[in-house]
């Protein structure tokens, strides 16, 4: 399947929904940039990240992220315009597979590769007006770290998961996907905790 976002309102409940398929983005970024598994984690996450946070409120312009993390990371950069033109890159290639955290969900466990740190958002509209917001890293897990911006920086309720899964060997990106939730105006927070669990 190609690379595809789309957007859903469950009127319903006034809860916008964002999904995002980046798997050719992200094999094409660790293939060309050679990463090791660890680093492609990274980055595949934070590429499906900004694709999610930046085109979801269908705004015209483009949206920068850029991850400075204290531990091996070092740095990771992502942009993505309102066309969905994506990329990114990251400072640190050599990251092997890390751990699978021990919950439910069993994700790739990369917060020791993180660490402190800080998340910068660079938003520039089609005038080359520009807002850029810094938040330090408060969970060092790149998609769960953009959530908590978006809730403390933006004042939206956000609920953002990206899903990285590799070939049977462990060295080659199989899919990268995420899904994004958040409130309107409007919502009732009760219905919004629904969705998003």
């Amino acid at each position: 399947m190609a690379d595809t976002f789309q957007r859903a309102l469950i009127k319903a409940h006034n809860v916008l929904i964002g999904i995002a398929i980046t798997t050719d983005t992200c094999r094409t970024a660790q293939s060309s940039q050679m990463l090791a598994p660890g680093s492609a984690v990274a980055l595949s996450r934070l590429l499906t990240s900004s694709a999610l946070i930046g085109l979801v409120q269908n705004r015209r312009g483009s949206t920068s992220l850029q991850v400075v993390s204290q531990g091996p990371l070092g740095q990771a950069y992502a942009d993505v315009n309102h066309e969905g033109h994506l990329r990114g890159y990251v400072k640190n290639t050599l990251l092997p597979m890390p751990p699978t955290a021990s919950t439910e969900d069993e994700r790739w466990d990369i917060g020791h590769y993180l660490g402190e740190g800080e998340l910068s958002v660079i938003r520039i509209a089609e005038n080359n007006q520009f807002t850029q917001s810094n938040t330090p890293l408060s969970h060092s897990e790149i998609d769960r770290d953009i959530a908590a911006y978006m809730e403390q920086s933006e004042q939206i309720p956000t609920e953002l998961i990206c899903a990285i899964t590799f070939s049977d060997d462990e060295q080659t990106i199989a899919c990268a996907a995420g899904l994004l939730v958040q409130s309107m105006p409007g919502t009732d927070q009760a219905k919004l905790e629904e969705v998003r669990s």
